[in-house]
């Protein structure tokens, strides 16, 4: 059976951690969902752990569960809630899924906002690493660059697996738009690819296509440098030449400024989508 297996679960740091919200740097933003496997059989368990970081600086996302404000998953039939997939645990970072019907699903999570400052400096540069052109240039035009600089954020993440002899005709809602906030959505099946092919993605913020995004594609296997990182067109839509069999993760971050809230100026959103392909 043809999957994609990463460092064993029983071996994988589960110890509880400080959350992870921002560390100093960009790379303490990038968060999704990794399962065991991509491609198991039916009723088997699909392990996943909930990672922020990358590179060395990868690790657990050890906050309250009660972050997740949505977990669930979405196969041919449907959106099912799973939250149960937690296993009652108060510490987020883990999640076991399992379906009984082969097809491909879905993993879905929205976690709700939090607060973060970061001192200017490393604030312009977090924003320059991460594209949010909008942030640079409100800060340009207010004169604040040279203060620090509070967002309220919050992550949102997908994954797709496959589950058995799946049939591709049954694979639509793979394509079809969520409905979170920024979301990466497909317009092929990853899971289906075979070889190096040519993906396709939209990305919508608030149900409207996003231009202008930078959406960033990394192998999981070695996930230390990007493998591209093209902005997305007029239409929302990038393309990325997939290398080869592997399991890849896309991300994507956008800001906007915000009028009249004392928490913050701005609201930032993380957005990530998991896949293999064979």
């Amino acid at each position: 059976m043809w999957f994609w297996r990463f460092r064993s679960l029983r071996t994988a740091c589960l110890s509880v951690s400080l959350a992870l919200a921002f560390a100093g740097s960009a790379e303490a933003h990038d968060f999704w969902l990794q399962p065991e496997h991509f491609h198991v059989e039916p009723s088997a368990n699909i392990d996943t752990l909930m990672y922020v970081g990358h590179g060395a600086d990868r690790q657990t996302w050890g906050v309250a569960a009660s972050r997740i404000t949505t977990l669930r998953t979405i196969g041919a039939a449907g959106a099912v809630d799973a939250r149960t997939a937690l296993g009652g645990r108060d510490v987020a970072g883990q999640a076991t899924f399992r379906f009984a019907e082969p097809g491909f699903y879905i993993f879905a999570l929205e976690s709700s906002e939090a607060v973060s400052t970061l001192p200017s400096a490393p604030f312009q540069a977090y924003a320059r690493d991460e594209g949010l052109t909008a942030v640079l240039r409100h800060r340009q035009q207010a004169r604040t660059t040279r203060r620090e600089g509070r967002e309220i954020y919050s992550r949102r993440a997908k994954a797709i697996v496959q589950v058995g002899s799946a049939d591709e005709t049954t694979s639509a809602h793979i394509t079809r738009p969520l409905g979170l906030t920024l979301e990466i959505v497909p317009e092929r099946n990853p899971s289906a690819l075979t070889g190096a092919q040519r993906l396709p993605v939209l990305v919508y913020y608030r149900g409207t296509p996003l231009p202008g995004a930078r959406v960033t594609l990394t192998n999981l296997l070695d996930d230390a440098h990007a493998l591209a990182a093209p902005r997305t067109d007029r239409n929302g839509r990038a393309v990325f030449a997939i290398p080869g069999a592997g399991a890849y993760l896309l991300n994507v971050v956008w800001s906007r400024p915000l009028e009249g809230d004392p928490r913050a100026e701005y609201e930032t959103i993380f957005s990530s989508l998991t896949f293999a392909t064979r």
